[in-house]
């Protein structure tokens, strides 16, 4: 554990200022607070989104909550496939670089750690807009792919179940949006676009609309 704070601090520039631990005779519980700074006007809101902006997100989705599916050992893959997706459950990669190129080209921002249509549904109501997806568009990764073609019932996790820390974002310059994918060296793919009738709904390639039973965490 030390080890690995000490990486995250060199990499991310973070300083420890104290902190505490209890005995317990469970399993070992950590916490973390972290504060920062941000230069004024340069914060990435959820707020902002404006119809005929374009939705964009990084990465790949639905990694994440397959990953602690395939940890947990509810679901196989090659031995390949299975750490991929496990390293991307236990150590995924905040999308800092990307996030410091957005201000003044993304309207609005969040990031996937809620699911992904639970964070869109964060931008279209801080945004008082409407989210159109199409879900033909939504990237995922290989291995994901692979289990999604087993199942398609499994695109319901991938859409909802979180904990893939990607962005998500709206943006009305999609040429400024792949000069910073070049530039940060990182798939971003247009996903969908902001309408004005609120809500955030889910459509197939055939134009058929998709309902899923939650969104995903839900914050008391």
């Amino acid at each position: 554990f030390s080890d690995g704070l000490r990486v995250d601090q060199l990499e991310f520039g973070l300083h420890l200022a104290g902190g505490d631990s209890v005995s317990t005779f469970g399993p070992i519980v950590l916490s973390a607070t972290l504060f920062g700074l941000v230069i004024e006007g340069r914060a990435l809101l959820r707020s902002g989104a404006m119809p005929g902006d374009n939705i964009f997100v990084s990465g790949t989705i639905g990694d994440g909550a397959l990953g602690l599916r395939v940890a947990k050992g509810e679901m196989e893959l090659s031995e390949e496939q299975a750490e991929e997706l496990k390293c991307r459950y236990r150590i995924p990669q905040p999308r800092i670089e990307l996030g410091l190129c957005l201000p003044g080209i993304a309207s609005a921002c969040a990031d996937v750690s809620d699911g992904l249509l639970a964070d869109l549904e964060h931008i279209a109501e801080g945004s008082n807009v409407g989210i159109e997806i199409d879900l033909s568009k939504l990237p995922v990764s290989k291995s994901t792919e692979t289990l999604l073609n087993d199942r398609p019932s499994l695109l319901e996790l991938i859409v909802t179940g979180g904990d893939d820390y990607e962005l998500v974002f709206a943006s009305a310059n999609a040429e400024a949006i792949a000069q910073v994918a070049r530039e940060v060296g990182l798939r971003i793919t247009c996903i969908g676009e902001v309408v004005k009738d609120p809500g955030v709904r889910l459509f197939h390639p055939n134009g058929e609309k998709v309902n899923f039973e939650d969104s995903g965490f839900r914050h008391i």
